[in-house]
């Protein structure tokens, strides 16, 4: 079994996608922790560029905002369950986890994961078209 061990750091606030290009060689190196996990720190834009390849199939990823008192931990929500919850529906979490391969004439090959970040009201709201179109941008910045 191939894990993919990832604790992701997120700033306080933060509500959108979270979008990892990998494989890039414009992208960084992940450090990794005492326990071999990678640390990835996502900046306000919420779109990270490596230069590694994507690790495992199977997930084992930790999420954290942290703001300069605490970390608070990060839990993921089934949109659908929030359904009648007000409590949960306003509690932020991650939702809409993906991951794939775009190959288009605009940015060529990339291999990508991608998450939510917010409360479900937040996530219905969203413009997730919107996001994927400023993800690919950063990675043609990368690239240029």
């Amino acid at each position: 079994m191939e894990w993919s061990r990832v604790t992701y750091y997120l700033p306080d606030d933060y509500v959108g996608f979270v979008t990892v290009y990998f494989n890039q060689p414009c992208g960084v190196t992940p450090p990794l922790d005492n326990d071999g996990r990678w640390i990835l720190n996502v900046p306000s834009t919420g779109i990270v560029i490596l230069n590694s390849p994507k690790q495992g199939v199977y997930l084992d990823h930790l999420y954290y905002q942290y703001d300069a008192q605490q970390l608070t931990t990060l839990s993921h929500i089934e949109p659908h369950e929030a359904k009648g919850n007000s409590v949960l529906a306003t509690q932020v979490g991650i939702m809409g986890r993906s991951s794939g391969q775009t190959n288009n004439s605009t940015i060529g090959k990339a291999r990508w994961e991608r998450f939510f970040v917010g409360s479900v009201e937040e996530w219905l709201a969203y413009d997730k078209r919107d996001s994927f179109d400023q993800a690919e941008h950063h990675l043609r910045l990368c690239r240029s």
